[in-house]
């Protein structure tokens, strides 16, 4: 990357979160065992205004079911474990939403039209219904029955994560299970760089079979999967039955590895470019990884302005989630390959006015014979 383009680009992201930032919000903290605002967290989201930040520090954290109606975004702080929550959360209002490095039960929405981002989380099952915006990235989702359900028309990006469907009686169930459900609208869903795997067939009376690694059971294509030679696409075991198939339905995928191969689809080539980002802290360095065809070029985006995602007529790979009337961030790069990551970092301020800011990335990579193609997107969720 030209080091004067990347200064620039690190110069105006910086003005550009400082200036998001400055309508300040408060930060509650929530601590188990040691000195917080509060010990429990359902305390805090109750008392929490809308836009209010809550730091939750680590420990084990029991309760009910976590009702979110007002628009907060919930952090744990970085490095170690996360911060364990022994029950799930549930979108109650149509209102942003944003949450890292936490551990729960579960998250669902339904008919969600405001945007949801969860990054570095870790969940047993998450279930979207004719959900407008809902950004995954980092993190796992693993051990739940469907681990991922997306339905009704949502659109939802996974990024980086760890996917494992649930086991019962003689059944592995899905990974990822993607369907038009009663709306008869096909999800519009993308997963990038991440490990999917079905689950593996229960200890029951009879010879089970193993769960698809993604499914989709829709008329229509919507579904995207791309990614690098080491991402695993694998179907469940499925003991003394059959195994599970790694990729099933109105599917297109790309640069993963598939096993087995899935029947009747073939990949795409070139394999679809994307991105992967890492942790952004208050003053240190947000890294994003590219992927791509080697020796092309690419445009990597960023915005803190909300958006819906919308399709572009003419640009391939999936849909546009930053705001053009808003870019804060604009980095040439150079791709490395589909295994090789091209890395850009962006210094992030040190002003406690940023914790819990929220900036979503893209890029616009030419792919071989001049085409113009979105990545997935990407997200920071500033943390102390």
């Amino acid at each position: 990357m030209n080091q004067r383009a990347r200064f620039l680009s690190c110069a105006r992201l910086g003005a550009a979160l400082l200036l998001a930032g400055s309508a300040h919000a408060d930060v509650l903290t929530v601590d188990d065992d040691g000195p917080a605002d509060f010990s429990v967290v359902a305390d805090a989201v109750d008392a929490a205004l809308p836009g209010d930040v809550i730091v939750v520090e680590l420990g084990n954290y029991p309760g009910e079911e976590l009702l979110i109606d007002k628009a907060l975004t919930i952090l744990g702080r970085n490095g170690g474990p996360r911060p364990t929550l022994a029950f799930g959360i549930v979108m109650q209002a149509d209102v942003p939403f944003a949450m890292a490095r936490i551990r729960a039960s579960h998250f669902e929405a339904a008919d969600k039209t405001s945007r949801i981002r969860l990054h570095g989380c870790s969940f047993t099952w998450v279930e979207f219904d004719h959900c407008d915006q809902v950004m995954l990235t980092r993190g796992e989702v693993k051990y739940g029955l469907d681990a991922v359900s997306i339905s009704n028309g949502s659109v939802v990006s996974l990024a980086g994560v760890d996917v494992l469907g649930g086991e019962f009686s003689d059944l592995g169930y899905y990974g990822v299970y993607v369907a038009a459900g009663t709306s008869g609208l096909v999800p519009h869903v993308v997963l990038a760089g991440c490990d999917v795997e079905g689950g593996t067939a229960g200890g029951g009376f009879f010879d089970g079979d193993g769960g698809d690694a993604i499914n989709a059971a829709t008329a229509g294509a919507g579904t995207s999967v791309r990614g690098s030679s080491f991402h695993t696409i694998q179907g469940g075991i499925g003991h003394g039955g059959i195994n599970g198939a790694s990729i099933v339905g109105n599917v297109a995928y790309s640069g993963v590895t598939a096993s087995p191969e899935p029947f009747g689809l073939a990949p795409q080539d070139p394999p679809e470019p994307y991105l992967i980002n890492a942790s952004a802290l208050l003053g240190e360095s947000a890294e994003v990884e590219l992927f791509g065809p080697a020796g092309q070029p690419a445009l990597l985006l960023g915005s803190v302005a909300p958006v819906q995602p919308f399709s572009v007529s003419g640009w391939d790979g999936g849909r546009v989630w930053v705001n053009p009337a808003a870019l804060v961030l604009i980095a040439p790069v150079t791709l490395n390959g589909q295994d090789e990551a091209a890395i850009t970092s962006y210094a992030i301020p040190d002003d406690e006015t940023l914790i819990g800011l929220a900036v979503d990335l893209q890029a616009i990579a030419v792919m071989p014979s001049s085409r113009r193609h979105l990545t997935n997107p990407g997200q920071f969720l500033v943390r102390p």
